[in-house]
């Protein structure tokens, strides 16, 4: 489903994930033993090759229920195949998870 060359964002704000394995280790972080989602697009709207989706993410963390609610911005080429996904969202508070902290990059020390 996903281009090669696809770009995903998730959250906007920490680095862009470039390729298709990239993306599956992305999703694979997020289904970690202690951890699962449940997805519902709740509203999608379809412009051209790009859509708009309000997002429900229910999901399992450490044994407590999480909710978050997003807005994907996901853009698809000629080949059928996901190019870039853009992802927007309030972390709930109980995460306690800096990678969902728009700004964070993974090892770097400010310094």
């Amino acid at each position: 489903m996903f281009s090669h060359d696809v770009t995903f964002d998730d959250p906007v704000g920490v680095p862009t994930k470039h390729g298709s394995e990239a993306v599956r280790s992305s999703w694979e972080r997020s289904l970690t033993p202690g951890r699962s989602w449940l997805l519902t697009p709740e509203r999608i709207v379809v412009c051209d090759s790009e859509a708009a989706v309000v997002m429900r993410n229910d999901g399992i963390i450490n044994g407590r229920p999480v909710v978050v609610e997003s807005i994907e911005i996901w853009k698809v080429g000629s080949d059928g195949l996901v190019q870039a996904v853009r992802v927007y969202f309030d972390p709930d508070p109980a995460l306690n998870d800096s990678y969902f902290v728009p700004g964070f990059v993974p090892g770097f020390v400010p310094g």
